[in-house]
């Protein structure tokens, strides 16, 4: 028997606006490109992973430039936070 993925339950609570228009979106191709719509869960499974992708392909990128470009801060005490020297 092959190994299956453990599954976390997970509650996501949204507006009904905005739960009108993942319907929407995941409803949109019955009819012309499949017979059934896509399941909530499996759109929002697919929407995360895409984020997820595009945040390490593009955003990660640039935060990583921006790091190295940019120097370490200067301590405000030359003493690394001690005034009084004993």
């Amino acid at each position: 028997m092959a190994n299956k993925p453990t599954l976390s339950p997970y509650t996501l609570k949204l507006d009904q606006d905005l739960w009108r228009e993942i319907d929407q979106a995941r409803m949109i191709t019955v009819g012309t490109l499949h017979p059934e719509g896509v399941s909530k869960k499996k759109f929002i499974e697919t929407a995360i992973k895409e984020y997820l992708l595009y945040l390490q392909q593009e955003v990660f990128p640039r935060i990583e430039k921006v790091k190295q470009s940019i120097e370490a801060p200067v301590p405000f005490y030359i003493d690394n936070g001690v005034d009084v020297i004993w």
